[in-house]
């Protein structure tokens, strides 16, 4: 017998508190606010949550968006026209600073998301954040 791909088990790579965060954004978000995210978007939680055929970049807006390195800072809420959700995992961050050595994104720019006018979180559980960029609006 062999295991369903379809049934969610946490594992070191995919935390149950990673999992839980994305799929509470995923209830309770504006479908008309896209996304974004550090080295591309929430392709994969999308996908695991909503199913590989689903979720498109039509209906799922932002999907395989990705922060550009230069706007990562202060700066970011308003990078972009309109408002954007940026989810950030403590992997995100550990692997960008610590693996990467802030190659593309810095600690300075993960800073700034909790210090910057425009930049709201407004989702943590202790391994997942959630960020509303306010945009240039």
């Amino acid at each position: 017998m062999y295991a369903s791909p379809y049934v969610y088990q946490d594992n070191a790579q995919v935390t149950e508190m990673r999992w839980t965060g994305y799929a509470a954004t995923f209830e309770t978000r504006d479908p008309g606010v896209p996304f974004t995210g550090i080295r591309g978007g929430p392709t994969r939680y999308v996908d695991a949550y909503y199913g590989p055929t689903s979720a498109t970049a039509a209906t799922f807006p932002g999907k395989e968006t990705v922060v550009p390195p230069p706007d990562f800072g202060p700066g970011l809420a308003t990078a972009y026209d309109e408002a954007r959700y940026l989810p950030v995992t403590r992997a995100d961050y550990l692997r960008e600073t610590r693996l990467y050595d802030g190659f593309r994104y810095g600690e300075a720019g993960f800073e700034a998301l909790d210090s910057s006018p425009g930049i709201a979180r407004v989702r943590t559980n202790g391994e997942y954040r959630l960020y509303l960029l306010s945009g240039s609006d």
